[in-house]
């Protein structure tokens, strides 16, 4: 399950993003969004998945894993333009993707170097879904009701720190402060929480009035 929203995520988001940031930013930019980065990608995704799941060849699966993160990576810097990072709903589907990438790179990790799995896990799911759920979520909802896109809430910021925050404590702290283990989990579980309560709390009467009609 995890792993179709990872590849619905890079296949949706490689679609998308390269348009919402082009609209999206103050300033005339085109992103460069090559065929053969969206054709590798699912290429590797396929057997990399089919390899971890259903055959379990890890030491393949972490191979292909290093392969995913160069391409994705490889996307992620050909999409930058210093404009995302002034708009919430761009950085926070942009960031999303960087966790992917993460993920990635922690899943070759544990393989090659013992580190724990579900570091991957948690990064993809935390940082990765949660992250790009909460951002489609708010530019969704705004779209569909009438308003802009490109002036969210102050609020959707707050939400998507507080789930940026929820993804570092589940994923970095473990890594360089393992004494505290526990207590990033709670910690994390209840950034999670706080994010979505933000979301609910603004985008509420968002979602149960009438559409704004504009000229």
């Amino acid at each position: 399950g995890l792993y179709l929203l990872i590849s619905l995520i890079l296949t949706i988001g490689g679609r998308v993003l390269p348009g919402f940031i082009e609209r999206g930013v103050d300033y005339p930019v085109r992103i460069a969004h090559p065929t053969w980065i969206k054709v590798t990608s699912l290429a590797l995704f396929i057997p990399f998945f089919v390899a971890d799941v259903f055959l379990g060849q890890e030491r393949l699966a972490g191979v292909l894993a290093v392969a995913l993160a160069a391409v994705n990576l490889l996307r992620l810097a050909r999409w930058h333009t210093i404009g995302i990072w002034r708009r919430p709903l761009l950085w926070g589907l942009y960031v999303a993707m960087l966790f992917i990438v993460a993920g990635f790179v922690l899943y070759a990790l544990s393989v090659f170097a013992a580190t724990p799995k579900l570091l991957a896990v948690h990064a993809f799911g935390l940082g990765g879904v949660g992250l790009a759920t909460l951002a489609m979520m708010a530019r969704v909802a705004l779209g569909h009701t009438g308003r802009s896109v490109l002036a969210p809430p102050l609020t959707v910021s707050v939400a998507l720190v507080l789930m940026l925050c929820a993804a570092l404590t589940r994923v970095v702290v473990p890594m360089v402060l393992p004494g505290y283990y526990a207590a990033s989990v709670t910690a994390a579980q209840l950034l999670w929480i706080a994010a979505f309560a933000v979301f609910l709390g603004r985008y509420w009467r968002v979602l149960t009035r009438p559409r704004v009609e504009t000229l």
